[in-house]
């Protein structure tokens, strides 16, 4: 049986190490550009999960020519990281949810725009939000649900096809 620790190690280097903030963000943008980064963000996952999970002992369900079983195998895994995450992440899966079981979203806690601020030195304009304490609530939980809907998949795929 393989290591399922892999499949944490290849998620949280492939999302959170080498995810750049431009990909975070514009992954989900319409149109080609958010194409084009959610699909070099996604290879990078892919590659990523296909590495540690091949490295934590996971094998298609074949003993025959080991060599040609463990190339398979690691093809396998990345074109199942890659199929399963493009739809999750392109699509913002983990928000859509949140708003079918009735989780709040951000623009349900609003905020309150901060137009002058005291800095010692005096007013000035800000940009500044002051957030409502429910706020710091969603993001937790929208990278929880996102966590668990790509990790509980692949789990359930590889289980299926491999050991």
């Amino acid at each position: 049986m393989y290591n399922n620790i892999a499949l944490f190690l290849g998620h949280f280097v492939g999302d959170y190490w080498l995810q750049s903030h431009t990909m975070a963000i514009k992954k989900s943008e319409e149109g080609k550009i958010g194409q084009m980064w959610c699909n070099i963000h996604c290879h990078i996952y892919s590659l990523c999960m296909a590495i540690f999970v091949i490295l934590g002992g996971w094998r298609m369900d074949n003993p025959n020519n080991y060599g040609y079983i463990v190339l398979w195998s690691f093809v396998m895994v990345f074109l199942l990281s890659f199929a399963t995450h493009y739809p999750i992440d392109r699509y913002s899966f983990a928000w859509t949810w949140m708003k079918w079981i009735g989780s709040s979203s951000f623009k349900d806690v609003g905020g309150e725009l901060i137009e002058e601020e005291e800095n010692g030195m005096g007013k000035h304009t800000t940009n500044k939000v002051k957030l409502d304490k429910r706020q710091y609530f969603i993001a937790p939980i929208y990278i929880a649900i996102d966590n668990s809907m790509h990790l509980v998949l692949m789990w359930i795929l590889l289980s299926l096809i491999g050991k």
